[in-house]
């Protein structure tokens, strides 16, 4: 398990020190049309939602400002926001402990 461990954490480092999270590796999800389905929209939603989390200062920054700009465009994209927060709140709630912690694997955080 160790080697594993260790083989996951050279991997990571090899992909930080290439730079693969940057604007050259980036897959550009283009946002919906009008009267697309809402599962386009969730999804598109989703990437900007990822994107916020990983990639560079730079990459954040456009992320959060397309993610501003489809928000403030049209109402439905909030309560998909809304949705895929309220997803992520039940699922922590399910991996509640019965000392309060949340489960991560056979963990608890506290």
């Amino acid at each position: 398990m160790v080697v594993k461990f260790d083989s996951h954490v050279n991997n990571l480092f090899g992909i930080s020190t290439v730079g693969i999270l940057s604007h050259g590796f980036v897959i550009v999800v283009s946002r919906p049309c009008l009267g697309d389905c809402k599962e386009d929209m969730r999804f598109y939603m989703r990437d900007l939602l990822t994107g916020m989390k990983i990639g560079d200062v730079e990459m954040k920054k456009q992320a959060l400002g397309n993610l501003y700009q489809v928000m403030a465009d049209d109402e439905k994209y909030v309560n998909i926001v809304v949705e895929i927060g309220e997803t992520r709140v039940k699922k922590m709630e399910k991996n509640k402990g019965e000392e309060g912690g949340t489960r991560v694997g056979k963990r608890y955080i506290y």
